[in-house]
């Protein structure tokens, strides 16, 4: 019986041993792989700012790119607005000297020379409104219709001729 207790005795001290040492190895497997396991959060973390860094720059370069070419275009766009208003000015000078030459009073102006002026006048009318025409989608609509009751008012005088 003495050696029947003697070996339960190795028994349990093994077990307990060998629960011990299990215990152990799960402790260090636990702290290792909890270790392993936070470096790996950590560095994903640092992976994951220094991306959308990368895409906050990308992103930021985009919207520069874009209002510089914005305003590049809207400068091309108001000189050619700048331009078509000089070209339409001098076409509606060119007109208003030609009408008043047609309906002066004084009478001055007869025969040929009167039927020259009134050609003149026409042409002058009719490259004004060719060149409203192209410049009129750089007009907002009151100034659009300025220029349409210009026009038509000069098509009455020299009709009136």
């Amino acid at each position: 019986m003495n050696e029947t207790l003697e070996i339960l005795k190795q028994i349990l001290t093994t077990l307990g041993l060998s629960a011990i040492g299990v215990g152990a190895v799960t402790w260090l497997a636990k702290e290792w792989a909890s270790g392993f396991l936070s470096r790996g959060v950590e560095r994903f973390k640092q992976q994951l700012v220094s991306e959308r860094e990368i895409e906050i720059e990308k992103t930021r370069a985009a919207l520069q790119q874009v209002a510089t070419e914005h305003r590049v275009q809207f400068a091309s766009l108001y000189a050619k607005r700048e331009e078509r208003v000089m070209l339409l000015y001098d076409a509606m000078v060119k007109l208003n000297g030609l009408l008043r030459m047609t309906v002066r009073p004084d009478a001055a102006v007869v025969g040929d020379e009167r039927v020259k002026h009134i050609d003149d006048a026409q042409k002058a009318l009719q490259a004004f409104g060719n060149k409203r025409l192209k410049s009129q989608l750089f007009f907002n609509h009151s100034l659009r219709d300025v220029l349409i009751s210009l026009e038509a008012t000069a098509q009455e005088i020299i009709a009136d001729v």
